[in-house]
């Protein structure tokens, strides 16, 4: 996504990439039958962030154990560690 504007980064300035993420919808993409291009488009945008933040967090009282999932399967998928905080 922001890969093809650092061609201009003599005009902008790119700030960090923050990536907002729906709890429900990460459980979702995390699973066997999730479609195959939309998990592509959510590892992708995933893997370009620089902060990543979960949405609506309060209404998911499992948002914890999801994020936690998430995570762990990314890091093996992409092969790095992801920060939390």
């Amino acid at each position: 996504m922001l890969r093809p504007l650092l061609e201009y980064s003599d005009s902008y300035q790119l700030s960090p990439l923050t990536v907002l993420v729906d709890p429900l919808r990460a459980r979702s993409m995390l699973g066997a039958d999730a479609d195959p291009d939309m998990r592509f488009l959510f590892d992708k945008q995933l893997q370009e962030a620089d902060l990543v933040c979960f949405t609506k967090s309060d209404l998911y009282p499992e948002y914890p154990e999801t994020a936690a999932l998430m995570f762990a399967i990314l890091a093996r998928r992409q092969g790095k560690a992801w920060p939390r905080g």
